[in-house]
């Protein structure tokens, strides 16, 4: 019986936390122009436009100096997976106050997903290649 009750309890838990965690857009964001302003990000990446790119950055981004980051780990990535081919999968998800926007793409020698994280004034809080 206390096996039971530790169970449910577990279960109660996990729902509760499920619940909790919501991955629901925030309304002053606006899907369509959250699409566009991150396939316009990846132009930039492709095109080698990193001043472009820095200029959507938020202040936070800046001072890590993310913008010699991004292109100390894209440069080998591209060389690798080659020139870009078309998109193939796009979704947004809000998460703490942020929008995060999921873009995977194919190239010519394989696939890369990229994440940016927008803050309310649409600059980006994080950016991730994969």
């Amino acid at each position: 019986m206390k096996k039971i009750k530790i169970l449910l309890c577990m279960i109660l838990v996990g729902a509760i936390m499920v619940g909790c965690s919501s991955s629901k857009l925030d309304d002053e964001y606006n899907e369509d122009v959250l699409k566009k302003d991150a396939k316009n990000v990846i132009s930039m990446l492709l095109g080698k436009d990193y001043k472009g790119l820095e200029s959507k950055m938020s202040e936070a981004m800046m001072k890590e100096d993310a913008i010699n980051l991004i292109k100390d780990a894209w440069e080998p990535i591209y060389s690798k997976i080659g020139k870009f081919k078309s998109e193939e999968k796009i979704a947004i998800v809000g998460n703490k106050g942020l929008a995060t926007v999921v873009i995977l793409d194919e190239f010519e020698n394989g696939k890369c997903k990229f994440t940016i994280s927008y803050n309310k004034d649409m600059k980006i809080e994080g950016f991730f290649m994969k």
